[in-house]
């Protein structure tokens, strides 16, 4: 009997046997082991700047633009976005890869420390952010953001 005549004869026989190997195929996937996974961090960073009930145009004139220009000049910057929305301005930094993040983040804060007096009075808080690899555990889907103030 060839496999097109069994399917069509005994459909449900060949669901339960796609079934089977689906269900086996999990269950090793699961218990795969990943060796030499190597510890890498993405190498970029955010800053979240919150500055309740302000217009977005004000923070991208008062805030965003002065982040953007000050922060621009921190060694390996390789990329800058940002984005304002009425009551946060985000800027999302990209570094070269190779570069040492704990001395990014001191230098980023450093940096930031100096531009305070640049930034409106309302500025409330002002967050840095980077993703952490060796902080997620392989067997979750979560991503876990640490702040760094």
């Amino acid at each position: 009997m060839k496999i097109w005549e069994l399917s069509v004869k005994r459909p449900v026989s060949i669901i339960m046997a796609l079934v089977c190997i689906v269900v086996i195929g999990l269950l090793s996937f699961q218990k795969l082991k990943l060796a030499f996974l190597p510890q890498v961090d993405f190498p970029g960073m955010w800053v979240f700047v919150s500055y309740p009930n302000q217009n977005p145009k004000i923070l991208e004139r008062d805030v965003t633009k002065v982040l953007e220009e000050g922060l621009s000049t921190i060694k390996g910057v390789k990329k800058i976005s940002s984005d304002t929305s009425p009551d946060q301005v985000t800027v999302r930094m990209d570094f070269n890869w190779g570069m040492e993040l704990d001395m990014i983040r001191l230098e980023l804060g450093l940096k930031i420390e100096e531009l305070k007096h640049q930034l409106p009075d309302g500025v409330r808080q002002i967050q840095i952010l980077s993703f952490l690899r060796r902080c997620i555990s392989l067997n979750t889907n979560l991503v876990i953001y640490l702040p760094l103030q």
